[in-house]
């Protein structure tokens, strides 16, 4: 028996020169690029149907793209996360004396 369609709605898309390289770059070789896409498509979406979207693109973009913003603000959010952590293992260890 045939395996039934997960994805009905199918669609052809042209990228620019490099960017399957690209894609390739940041996945790993087994993955399929298409759930890639997929994800991307799907994160897109769900930024833009954000509240904060319209606040992003009004008030927030300082000469970038979202992208470049979105980018900037998940490595401070990182930076800041790592600290965190980094500061609560200080504070675990025990006293040595």
């Amino acid at each position: 028996m045939a395996r039934p369609k997960q994805f009905s709605d199918r669609t052809t898309l042209a990228f620019p020169p490099g960017t399957f390289a690209a894609i390739a770059e940041v996945i790993p070789i087994e993955a399929d690029r298409s759930d890639f896409i997929r994800d991307a498509v799907e994160w897109a979406i769900a930024l833009r149907r954000s509240p904060a979207y319209s606040d992003l693109k009004a008030h927030l973009l300082a000469n970038e793209t979202v992208e470049e913003f979105c980018l900037k603000a998940v490595s401070r959010a990182v930076a800041q996360r790592k600290a965190a952590l980094a500061e609560e293992s200080v504070e675990r260890k025990p006293p040595t004396e």
